[in-house]
């Protein structure tokens, strides 16, 4: 079907997720199903209206990068967040969630699932028509995050798992290690080594 709505489309939908951890109707292209250090996998998903995920859990985050319509992201205990292109979600490492399409419009995503040993996510509960519908009322009063506030939150976590990931396998990690007493002055050494 030649659409307008295919035509703005960035990628084709893909396969038609299992109704077993959607309520309504999704598609997921797998883009990138493992990089090749087998840390994480990047899809894009299209939701109809209506349509959300269950809740679930990722063991080691995930990062929602928003391209078309109207969604939502809802944390348990938490305020509704409602996106829209441009808006990005940064899930914490085993917190509680759902997102997908708002009533009354679409919902596309790509998503950046990191992988374990523990799998990329642990589905939960189906999200009940009373939780999908209590995010109607509620979505106006959330506080969106810009690339450059996700960004910003991303900064400090990605130095970190940068060091703790990589450098171990540089050849004078060792030497450093003890002349350093803070993970202040590794990020400085590293800040001067790569300028």
């Amino acid at each position: 079907m030649n659409t307008i709505e295919n035509q703005n489309a960035i990628f084709p939908k893909g396969e038609k997720v299992s109704a077993d951890y959607f309520i309504g109707t999704a598609w997921v292209n797998i883009l990138v199903p493992q990089d090749e250090t087998g840390i994480y996998a990047i899809g894009n998903v299209v939701f109809e209206p209506g349509c959300r995920t269950n809740w679930h859990k990722h063991p080691a985050r995930q990062i929602l990068l928003i391209t078309d319509g109207k969604g939502y992201y809802k944390e348990r205990s938490k305020s509704v967040r409602l996106l829209s292109k441009g808006d990005v979600v940064v899930i914490p490492s085993n917190v509680e969630h759902w997102h997908g399409a708002a009533h009354d419009s679409s919902f596309t995503h790509i998503v950046v699932t990191n992988k374990t040993m523990q799998g990329a996510v642990e589905w939960l509960a189906p999200v009940t028509d009373e939780e999908y519908s209590s995010c109607q009322s509620g979505s106006s009063k959330t506080k969106k995050m810009n690339l450059t506030e996700a960004a910003m939150k991303l900064k400090k976590n990605t130095i970190k798992r940068f060091l703790n990931q990589w450098f171990p396998l540089l050849p004078f990690s060792n030497t450093l290690k003890k002349n350093m007493d803070n993970l202040g002055q590794m990020k400085s050494l590293l800040r001067w080594q790569f300028l």
